[in-house]
C-alpha cells in the first residue's frame, strides 16, 4: 500500500513540474529598476523614489470568450517594489491597484499591483462573480478578473521577490531584466517586502505567493548569516521561539543539519508563520529534526546531546520513538551511544543512578549526572528503548555473575590468617569453568524498504521531508542496527580463590544490597534472591569472617545505631556489624535493642577462666567476665536496656555486666551468680564462692537498684545455692543452714503438693551429709534421735547420736524432719528388732524394752501393714511355755517367739493352751487395736480351737490317773470355761454347729464331783431330768444363750419338743431332781444339743410306702403310637434335600400341647388336608438327641437349647411354662408356616405328661 501511494504521488508530481515548465516557455517576465524623482516637497526640494518592477505577460488561451466578445491575448501583471523612497516617505504605506491607471482600492499588499483588470463601468471595482449564467458576459469577466488574481499576479510577485533577493546579494537574475541599481539593497529588508496581508480581491495573494515561492525552489529564505535558501535547504522556526532556544542547543542544530542534510535554520517572523505553514516547507520540529539526524554520526557534546534529547522529547513527554537511530546517549564512559528499540540485536545500556553499580557488570552505563537521565528516568522502566535498568529485576543473573554456586545454603565466609578461603569452616569449593557453548547464528538484518530504494535511485532523497513528520514511523526506512555483542562465548563460573579476589566479591555484594535496597516497586521482596548467599558484608570481621548468610546472620547489628565507643566494644566481643539498609534491617530484625541479644551469644562463645573449686562452683555456668571488660560492657547495655521495653531489661540480665566479690561480673541468671538473702550469709560464702557472689557495694548497688535486683528470697536462695552445697558446709554453715531450714515451718515436709524449691531444700537435708563431726561428715538418716537414747543402748554399733550443737529444739526439728533415726520409724525399729533376734540368744526378754516402746507410741505410729508383718516374723515377743494336762499359772517358763504362727494371749490359755502359743502377760496390757495389727494372734480364740482344746484337755486327763479333789475343781473350771465359749455357737451356722455336736457328743470331758469323766450322751437322762431345776436358766443366763433353742439343729429342736411333752407328762409326777454338778446348771441346754437323739439315735429312718397308681390304658397307647405311620396325620421331613428322615407326629397331640398346633391344623389351609407334610429346616439335623426323646419320652435325654436360635424364630413359654427355664426349648414361628413349627412341635412333646 506505501509503494502504491507514493508512486501515485510522484506521477502527481511529475504532472505537475510538467505544466509548470510548460507554462514557463509561454510566459513572459522581465524587470527594470524604475528611479523617480519626486519634486515640490514642503521645504521646496525634491526626493527620489527607486521601485523594482517586474512585468509578467501570460497567453490567455485557456479561456473562451462568449460570442462576440474579444479576449485578450495575453494576461499582464506589474509588481511594483519601492526599493528605495525619498526622505519624508511613508515606508508603512499600502500597495495601489492599477489598470493602465490607478485605481481607487487599495491591495494592502507592501507592492503596488498593475494589471489588466476587467472593471465596472465606473473603474472602482473589479468584476466578481454573480448569479448569471457561466457564458454570460459577467461570468467570463469574473473569471479573467480571477484568473489575474489567482496565477498572473502572484507569480509577478514572486518574479519579482526572486529578482529583489538576486540584486541583494549581487547575483545573476533569474531572468532577463534591464537592471541599474543606484543604491545597494539592505538584505535584511527581504523579510520586509514578503506579502503577509492582503485587502479585498488581493487577500489571497500573500498565500499564493508562498506556495508559488515554494514550489519554484526560489531562494528568498534569509538565513541568520545572510543567505538566501529555497524551501528544500531551509528549516524554517519563528524568530521569537528560535530566541529563547539554548545557545548549545541552536549551534548544536545548526552544525547537525548543515552535516546531515544541507540544510539551514531559517528564522521566520511570526507575522509569515501562518503563511509559510505549506506544503513543501520543512518547520524545525522535534519529527524533522529527528528525521534529519538519523544514521548520522553526531559528533556533539555531552551538554548538546541533553539539549537535543530534550528538544526531541518536548521537555520528557514527547514520542521515545523519535530517539531510535540517534547517537545522543551520553555515557559513563564519555561517549555518545545510540538509542535503539529494545531487541535481541541491539546493544545494550545499563541504566543506574549509582555510577559505582559499573563495577556489577562490564557493560556501558547511562550518565547519571547527564540531562538526558534526567529526562528519560520517569520514563525508562516502561521504555522500549535499548536501556536495562540495574534494578531488583537483575538480582538472580547478577548473583549468579557475583557469587561462586558452591556458595549457595552456606552461612559464612572466612578469610584465614594464611590468605586461604573457608566456607562454614570447610575449604573453599573449587569452582570448574562451564564448558563453551555452540555459536548462534545471527539472524539476517530486515530488508530495507521499497519505497525509500526507490528514492534515493530516483535522486530525490529528501523533497518528500516534510510529509516524514506526519506519518513516521510507518512510512519511515528500516534502520539499520549495529549488531549486538556476541554472547555465545559464556565466562567460566565465578571463582574466589585468593584474598583480592575475595575482596572484589565484597564490594560486590555492596552494590547488590544498594539495587535491592532501590526498589520501590509495592509487594515486591528483592531479599528472597540474596537470602540463599552469603553476601551480607560485615564491617568488624569476627575471626576473620567476611561474607555471611541471613541464614548465619543471627545478632548482626548496624555501624549507624551505635557511637564509635560501642562499635569498639562491639568488635572486641566478636558481634558482626554491617551496614545494612531498611529491607535488610527488616528481614533481619536489626535494631539498636538486638544488641543484647547478639552481646549474650557473642559472651557464650567467649572462653572464660575455668573454676577454682569445682565442688562448690558445681552446678554454676562459667560466664565469668574480667571487671576492666564488663564495665565498658555495662554503660553500653544500661543505655539500651533502661531505654528500651521490660524484654530489653530482661534480656540485659543475660549479659556479664554486674559485680561479684571478686574480679569479674557475671550475668543475673540461674546458675550464673550467687544471690543471698542478707549481708550473713554474704560474709559466709565470699570465701567460697566469692567469684559468682554479687556484691552490694554502693557502686554495684546503683547497678543492681537500676535493674530492679533485690536480694534472693530465703526459700529460693537455700533451694538454688545452698541445697547443692550443704554437704560442703562447715559446721558453722551448716548450723545456719538448718536454722534457715527451720524457719520456713513444716510446708517444705509435705508430702504431696509441695513447691519445688522447698521439696529440693527438704532433699538436701534428707540426703546430703548435713551433720559435721569433727572428723567426719553424717546424714540425718545415719544418726539417733537423743530422745531414743536407750536405742543407742540397744544398738551400739548401729546407731550414733548427733554432736551437742546440733541438739538445740531448732536444729533438732529439721534433722527429725529429715530422717534422724527413731523408734518411731518403722525401718529404724525394724532393724533394731533384728539386732535383737540375732543377739538375743536365750534372753527372752531383750526386747522388751522395744516391745515397751511400740505400745506405748502405738497412737501415733504410721506405720503399714507390711511393716507390721515383718515385725511379727522376729522371733523377740516373750511367750509362756506350756506342757502338761493344766494350762499354766504364771510366766513361769519363758521363751521367745515369732507372732506369725497362731498364739494368743495369756489371759486365754485355759480354753487354748494346747493348740495356740500363749504370750506373755504383759501383752494383756497392750491396746486392742495394736494386737489386732497382727493377723497370727487369736483374740478370742476361734471356735474350732476352742474344741480341739476341749479333746486334747480330754485325752490328755485320759491318760492321767484320777484327779484329786483339788484337781477336779480345777478341771471343772476349765470344763466350764470352755462351755462359756461355746455358747457362742448359737449364732455360728448350722453346719458349724453340726460339726461341733458330732465332734463332742462321745468325748469324755464332763467332770463330775468324784473326778470322774463322762460324754454329754452319757448325762442325757441327767441333763433332761433336770429341767424342772433350770427353769430360770434363760433368766440367768440370757445373756446371748436364750436364742439357741430356737436357732439349734432340727434334731436338737426334736429334743426340744419331746421336752416339752415330757414336761407336761411331769406336771403330775412328782419333779425330779439335778443330779449333775452344779457348774454344769448354766449350760444343759448347751449339753442337750450336744447330746441330742439324732447324733446317737441307732434307729433308721422311716420308710414311707405309696401304692401304685391305677393303670391307664391312654397314655400307654398314645406313647406306643408315636413315631409309627398306622395312625399318623403329620409328617416331619428331616434333610428334604439329603437323605430325608421320616418323622410321624399326630395333630391330636400337637393341638393339645400348643396353641400354635390347635391354630395351624383348626384354621388355616392345612386343616383340610388328610395328612401334612412338613420339611423341617437344616438346623434340625444338629438336634439328634430329638428323635431319641420322641421314642424314649424321657425327660432326661432332652437336648440343651440351641447355641444360636435359627433366624426369625423367637423363645417362647408354651403351656403356662417357661421351657427354657427347665433346659428345654420353647420356640415357635409367629407366621406359624410348616417349614418353621418345628421347635412348636418339639415343645408340645415336653408339655405332655407321660406318667402318672
Amino acid at each position: 500500500m506505501a509503494c502504491a501511494a507514493a508512486s501515485e504521488r510522484l506521477r502527481k508530481e511529475r504532472r505537475m513540474l510538467h505544466n509548470l515548465v510548460e507554462e514557463e516557455v509561454r510566459a513572459r517576465r522581465t524587470g527594470f529598476i524604475l528611479p523617480i524623482e519626486i519634486l515640490g516637497d514642503a521645504d521646496g526640494g525634491s526626493r527620489l523614489a527607486v521601485w523594482l518592477v517586474t512585468l509578467r505577460a501570460e497567453p490567455a488561451q485557456c479561456i473562451e470568450a462568449p460570442p462576440g466578445h474579444h479576449v485578450p491575448n495575453f494576461r499582464m501583471a506589474a509588481v511594483a517594489l519601492p526599493l528605495l523612497q525619498g526622505a519624508g516617505s511613508e515606508t508603512d504605506a499600502f500597495g495601489q491597484a492599477y489598470c493602465f491607471l490607478p485605481l481607487s482600492m487599495a491591495t494592502g499588499l507592501n507592492a503596488h499591483v498593475s494589471a489588466n483588470f476587467a472593471l465596472t463601468a465606473n473603474r472602482r471595482d473589479l468584476w466578481r462573480r454573480s448569479d448569471d449564467e457561466a457564458s454570460s458576459e459577467s461570468s467570463f469577466r469574473a473569471a479573467w478578473n480571477e484568473a489575474l488574481l489567482e496565477g498572473t499576479c502572484p507569480k509577478a510577485y514572486c518574479d519579482c521577490m526572486e529578482l529583489y533577493a538576486a540584486l541583494a546579494l549581487g547575483a545573476e537574475p533569474p531572468f532577463p531584466t534591464d537592471l541599474d541599481l543606484p543604491h545597494p539593497i539592505s538584505v535584511q529588508s527581504m523579510w520586509a517586502v514578503w506579502p503577509s496581508t492582503g485587502l479585498g480581491h488581493f487577500s489571497e495573494i500573500p498565500r499564493l505567493v508562498s506556495q508559488e515561492l515554494v514550489a519554484r525552489d526560489a531562494k528568498v529564505f534569509l538565513d541568520a548569516d545572510a543567505n538566501f535558501l529555497s524551501a528544500k535547504s531551509a528549516l524554517l522556526y519563528p524568530d521569537a521561539r528560535y530566541s529563547k532556544l539554548d545557545a548549545s542547543l541552536r549551534a548544536a542544530i545548526s552544525r547537525l543539519c548543515l552535516a546531515g542534510r544541507r540544510r539551514r535554520v531559517v528564522q521566520v517572523p511570526e507575522a509569515l508563520c501562518e503563511l509559510l505553514d505549506i506544503k513543501g516547507v520543512t518547520w524545525l520540529q522535534p519529527q524533522s529534526l529527528s528525521n534529519m539526524l538519523k544514521g548520522l554520526d553526531t559528533k556533539v557534546s555531552a551538554q548538546e546531546a541533553d539539549c537535543l534529547v530534550d528538544y526531541l522529547l518536548s521537555g520528557g513527554s514527547g514520542p521515545l520513538s523519535l530517539l531510535h537511530g540517534l547517537t545522543l546517549c551520553p555515557l559513563l564512559s564519555g561517549k555518545l551511544g545510540t538509542f535503539w528499540p529494545a531487541g535481541e540485536q541491539t546493544p545494550e545500556y545499563m541504566w543506574s543512578e549509582d555510577p559505582s553499580m559499573q563495577e556489577l557488570v562490564n557493560k556501558e552505563f547511562v550518565d547519571p549526572s547527564s540531562g538526558t537521565f534526567a529526562l528519560l528516568k520517569p520514563r525508562v522502566a516502561n521504555s522500549r528503548l535499548n536501556l536495562r535498568l540495574l534494578n531488583s529485576r537483575a538480582l538472580p543473573s547478577l548473583v549468579e555473575s557475583v557469587l561462586p554456586a558452591a556458595w549457595r545454603h552456606k552461612r559464612e565466609v572466612k578469610l584465614l590468617a594464611d590468605g586461604s578461603i573457608c566456607v562454614d569452616d570447610a575449604p573453599n569449593p573449587t569452582c570448574q569453568p562451564t564448558p563453551k557453548l555452540q555459536k548462534v547464528p545471527k539472524p539476517k538484518v530486515q530488508k530495507q524498504n521499497l519505497r525509500y530504494e526507490s528514492r534515493k535511485r530516483s535522486g530525490y532523497e529528501d523533497w518528500d521531508d516534510y510529509d516524514d513528520e506526519e506519518d513516521y514511523p510507518e512510512n519511515a526506512p528500516a534502520q539499520k542496527c549495529p549488531p549486538a555483542p556476541d554472547f555465545s562465548e559464556t565466562k567460566p563460573m565465578v571463582s574466589v580463590n585468593k584474598e583480592s579476589e575475595l575482596e572484589v566479591v565484597v564490594r560486590k555484594c555492596v552494590l547488590l544490597w544498594k539495587l535491592a535496597e532501590d526498589v520501590s516497586d509495592k509487594g515486591s521482596n528483592p531479599v528472597q534472591h540474596l537470602q540463599d548467599f552469603p553476601c551480607i558484608p560485615v564491617i568488624a570481621e569476627r575471626v576473620g569472617v567476611r561474607l555471611v548468610s541471613m541464614q548465619g546472620a543471627a545478632g548482626l547489628l548496624s555501624v549507624e545505631d551505635f557511637a564509635s565507643e560501642e562499635v569498639k566494644v562491639l568488635a572486641d566481643f566478636g558481634v558482626l556489624l554491617a551496614r545494612p539498609g531498611p529491607r535488610l534491617r527488616t528481614a533481619l530484625g536489626v535494631h539498636r535493642s538486638a544488641a543484647l541479644a547478639a552481646l549474650t551469644k557473642a559472651v557464650e562463645r567467649s572462653k572464660s577462666k575455668p573454676p577454682l573449686k569445682q565442688r562448690w562452683h558445681l552446678g554454676l555456668k562459667d560466664m565469668r567476665l574480667d571487671l576492666d571488660k564488663a564495665l565498658p560492657l555495662k554503660r553500653l547495655v544500661s543505655s539500651i536496656a533502661l531505654r528500651g521495653t521490660r524484654k530489653d531489661m530482661e534480656r540485659s540480665l543475660a549479659l556479664p555486666i554486674f559485680e561479684t566479690c571478686g574480679p569479674f561480673a557475671v550475668p543475673m541468671l540461674p546458675g550464673t551468680c550467687v544471690i543471698t538473702p542478707s549481708a550473713e550469709w554474704d560474709a559466709w560464702l565470699e570465701p567460697h564462692v566469692g567469684d559468682f557472689l554479687i556484691s552490694w557495694t554502693e557502686t554495684a548497688k546503683t547497678t543492681l537498684r537500676e535493674f530492679g535486683i533485690q536480694r534472693s528470697p530465703l526459700p529460693e536462695f537455700l533451694a538454688r545455692v545452698c541445697a547443692p552445697r550443704a554437704g560442703l558446709f562447715d559446721q558453722e554453715l551448716s548450723l545456719a543452714f538448718l536454722e534457715a531450714v527451720a524457719s520456713l515451718g513444716a510446708a517444705l515436709w509435705k508430702k504431696n503438693g509441695v513447691q519445688k524449691d522447698l521439696a529440693a531444700i527438704a532433699t538436701a537435708c534428707e540426703a546430703a551429709p548435713v551433720v559435721v563431726f569433727p572428723n567426719r561428715r553424717c546424714r540425718c538418716c545415719d544418726l539417733v534421735d537423743p530422745a531414743d537414747a536407750d536405742l543407742q543402748e540397744m544398738l551400739p554399733d548401729f546407731a550414733m547420736l548427733p554432736p551437742p550443737e546440733y541438739c538445740s529444739p531448732v536444729v533438732l526439728s529439721v534433722l527429725r524432719r529429715a530422717g534422724l533415726k527413731s523408734l518411731a520409724d518403722e525401718d529404724v525399729f525394724l532393724t533394731a528388732a533384728r539386732h535383737i533376734e540375732e543377739n538375743s540368744g536365750s534372753d527372752a526378754f531383750a526386747g522388751g524394752a522395744l516391745l515397751k516402746q511400740l505400745a506405748a507410741r502405738f497412737q501415733s505410729l504410721k506405720w503399714t501393714s507390711r511393716s507390721f508383718t515383718s515385725l511379727s516374723r522376729l522371733r523377740i515377743f516373750p511367750a509362756v511355755a506350756c506342757q502338761g494336762a493344766y494350762p499354766p499359772k504364771a510366766a513361769s517358763s519363758t521363751m521367745t517367739v515369732a507372732l506369725d504362727s497362731p498364739c494368743t494371749l495369756f489371759q486365754h490359755a485355759p480354753i487354748a493352751f494346747t493348740q495356740l502359743t500363749l504370750l506373755h502377760p504383759s501383752f494383756n496390757q497392750w491396746p486392742k487395736p495394736l494386737l489386732q495389727r497382727f493377723g497370727a494372734l487369736k483374740d478370742p480364740p476361734p471356735l474350732p480351737v476352742v474344741v480341739a482344746n476341749l479333746i486334747e484337755v480330754a485325752r490328755r486327763w485320759k491318760e492321767a490317773e484320777a484327779a484329786e479333789t483339788a484337781e477336779t475343781a480345777t478341771r471343772q473350771g476349765i470344763v466350764e470355761k470352755h462351755l462359756a465359749a461355746l455358747k457362742s455357737m448359737s449364732t455360728r451356722s448350722h453346719a458349724t454347729q453340726t460339726g461341733v455336736q458330732h465332734s463332742l457328743c462321745t468325748i469324755k470331758f464332763l467332770v463330775l464331783h468324784d473326778g470322774s469323766l463322762v460324754s454329754p450322751c452319757e448325762t442325757f437322762d441327767a441333763l433332761h431330768d433336770g429341767r424342772a431345776e433350770s427353769s430360770d436358766e434363760d433368766v440367768r443366763h440370757h445373756d446371748g444363750q436364750a436364742t439357741f433353742a430356737s436357732q439349734a439343729s432340727p434334731s436338737c429342736r426334736a429334743i426340744q419338743d419331746t421336752d416339752g411333752l415330757a414336761s407336761k407328762a411331769a406336771k403330775s409326777s412328782k419333779k425330779a431332781r439335778w443330779g449333775l454338778p452344779q457348774y454344769l446348771r448354766p449350760y444343759r441346754r448347751l449339753l442337750l444339743g450336744i447330746a441330742g437323739p439324732a447324733v446317737q439315735s441307732v434307729q433308721q429312718l422311716p420308710t414311707i410306702y405309696v401304692q401304685p397308681a391305677p393303670s391307664n390304658p391312654v397314655p400307654d397307647f398314645i406313647q406306643a403310637s408315636l413315631n409309627r405311620p398306622e395312625l399318623a396325620d403329620v409328617i416331619f421331613v428331616v434333610d428334604p434335600l439329603g437323605s430325608p428322615r421320616m418323622l410321624y407326629a399326630h395333630r391330636l397331640v400337637l393341638a393339645a400341647a400348643s396353641e400354635h398346633f390347635h391354630a395351624a391344623f383348626s384354621t388355616y389351609a392345612e386343616a383340610a388336608e388328610a395328612r401334612c407334610r412338613v420339611e423341617l429346616p437344616d438346623w434340625v439335623l444338629a438336634r439328634p438327641m430329638l428323635w431319641r426323646c420322641l421314642h424314649t419320652s424321657t425327660r432326661a435325654m432332652m437336648p440343651q437349647k440351641p447355641s444360636k436360635w435359627p433366624s426369625g424364630w423367637v423363645r417362647t413359654s408354651t403351656m403356662g411354662r417357661d421351657c427354657h427355664s427347665e433346659g428345654r426349648i420353647g420356640a415357635s414361628l409367629l407366621t406359624l408356616r410348616w417349614g418353621r413349627i418345628c421347635a412348636a412341635y418339639y415343645d408340645s412333646l415336653n408339655s405332655i405328661s407321660w406318667t402318672t
